[in-house]
């Protein structure tokens, strides 16, 4: 069995796969968009407050709903960033599409089915990206 470890094509991924994880990323990002629009109102740009009170408990649960809606938000709209990156991929340069941003390798299906804006074959986790593989690859590129 012969293995082509770095394909100058997307062949590994048929039509109908390329298609699946297309209507996978449209189907997030519109999910994250709803998350988001929920979050946050339509002419606001912070997260909606439903209510005041005097009562310091209250205020504190209150508090505490903001930062997680706030930290939420926060890794939505990174994730969001991620799919329309993915997408521009998929329209604009569909043969690179699926593969490895550093090897040039083949990012299997399976994991792509999963995590549709998967830019690397595995999660890589180094000190200095803080675990983000992303930034990872984004660090490496600019050290070239």
């Amino acid at each position: 069995m012969t293995t082509v470890s770095h394909p100058s094509d997307a062949a590994h991924l048929t039509p109908a796969q390329r298609a699946h994880l297309e209507q996978r990323l449209i189907d997030e990002r519109r999910r994250i968009r709803r998350t988001l629009a929920s979050l946050f109102g339509a002419e606001d740009s912070a997260p909606v407050v439903t209510r005041y009170s005097d009562h310091m408990a209250e205020e504190g649960a209150e508090s505490t709903r903001q930062q997680l809606a706030a930290a939420f938000a926060t890794r939505d709209t990174a994730t969001l960033h991620e799919i329309d990156a993915a997408l521009r991929r998929l329209y604009q340069q569909p043969g690179r599409f699926g593969l490895d941003e550093v090897t040039g390798e083949p990012i299997p299906f399976a994991r792509l089915d999963v995590l549709p804006w998967a830019r690397r074959r595995a999660a890589v986790s180094t000190p200095d990206t803080g675990g983000d593989p992303t930034r990872a690859a984004r660090r490496r590129a600019d050290a070239a």
